[in-house]
């Protein structure tokens, strides 16, 4: 099963809309390896230890790199989709290598806008001319958000796809609270200090209101997050299953307090909101301040400013018919603006202009059937939650 949500999405939309697909991903936590087909979709599984937010990890992409080729060799598709500079290193080169006859960049997060710190400029530079020459250089180029396009010489030479990071529409409130609380905040996604998890579980205890973690979290912050009892810690998710764990919240609350670009208000693109607004939740934020006040859908606040957060639940929680309202006011806005169905024609318009630019001629040596992708992505077995 996959459990990155924009990976489960865009594997969904190919695969309905005829596309063969096959799934090459890293399981960092080791187990399943080898071919595994769900639902019309090939999954192979390079399993190999490994950690996570560890510079360590890219001695180990080698590995990963040459297991990638193999497999490229071994199945032969038309086109590699490659999600993240990771992965796209490798593809990249498949492409290069003749071994595909297209190549598609999805750039997730981009990886010196995400994990290199603004003041190791050196190494920021370095990293995003590879990964901006990648992008470039793709037949298709893929990103979430126009202002995060801009950071990239492809938007001024070439096309860009802009798939934003909505969700299928599953229903507002469908699900039932079945929590002891009366009031419930969810934080579904990556757990730990920079995301302000802890200051969220300080100022929600003294609200009186359940907080519900759920995602990928350092076992040491684990131990910090036991001190708090009105706190639930329920592991890793799929991307289903944290969808259903937030429509049962009262609030769902994205902060971030990382100093990389993508945390910035103008390229920030978390999933997670608009996740909240198509489950009709408010939310409270330090992002995307023109959806969150544009919408009038929930609190846009300063992550390092307590008094702030607290005031923002004491607001929801003293008024129902605001909670509510903001809900709705999101949940309106999804409808008009944001649906996956939106993102997944993009995506797909994206494919077919790629595709009625092929001579339809195979290259030199290749055997292939027509239209199979194949998408890579070094940890699409974790569920990463933006």
């Amino acid at each position: 099963m996959l459990l990155d949500a924009r990976l489960t999405k865009e594997v969904q939309t190919l695969s309905d809309a005829g596309y063969e697909v096959h799934v090459l991903e890293w399981s960092r936590e080791g187990g399943f390896s080898g071919k595994e087909v769900m639902e019309r979709v090939a999954f192979h599984r390079f399993s190999f230890k490994a950690p996570y937010a560890r510079f360590s990890i890219v001695f180990l992409y080698p590995f990963f790199w040459c297991w990638v080729v193999l497999r490229v060799a071994q199945i032969k598709p038309d086109i590699v989709h490659a999600c993240n500079l990771d992965s796209g290193i490798v593809s990249y080169v498949c492409w290069k290598l003749r071994l595909v006859n297209k190549f598609v960049f999805d750039i997730y997060d981009g990886f010196a806008l995400s994990y290199v710190p603004l003041e190791h400029r050196t190494t920021f530079r370095i990293v995003h001319l590879v990964e901006d020459k990648i992008f470039l250089d793709a037949d298709v180029g893929i990103i979430p958000s126009v202002a995060r396009s801009r950071l990239y010489t492809r938007s001024s030479a070439k096309v860009v796809a802009v798939v934003m990071n909505t969700p299928p529409d599953i229903g507002r409130n469908q699900l039932p609270n079945l929590f002891k609380s009366e009031f419930v905040i969810v934080h579904a996604g990556i757990i730990g200090e920079e995301n302000g998890d802890l200051e969220l579980a300080q100022v929600a205890g003294q609200v009186g209101a359940q907080l519900v973690l759920a995602g990928r979290v350092d076992s040491g912050f684990v131990k910090k997050l036991r001190s708090f009892p009105h706190l639930s810690y329920l592991g890793i998710l799929s991307y289903p299953e944290a969808l259903a764990l937030q429509s049962k919240a009262n609030v769902v609350v994205v902060l971030y307090l990382r100093s990389v670009l993508t945390t910035r208000d103008e390229y920030a693109e978390p999933q997670r909101i608009y996740e909240a607004m198509m489950l009709g939740k408010p939310i409270i934020t330090n992002v995307k301040k023109d959806v969150i006040e544009g919408f009038q859908c929930g609190f846009h606040i300063d992550p390092h400013d307590l008094r702030a957060l607290r005031y923002s639940l004491e607001q929801l929680i003293r008024d129902p018919n605001l909670a509510y309202k903001m809900g709705m006011n999101g949940r309106n806005a999804y409808e008009k603006h944001f649906t996956w169905s939106r993102q997944a024609q993009i995506l797909l318009t994206a494919y077919e202009g790629m595709l009625a630019q092929s001579d339809d001629h195979p290259r030199e040596g290749q055997h292939l059937r027509p239209n199979t992708t194949l998408l890579t992505k070094h940890n699409a077995s974790i569920w990463d939650h933006e």
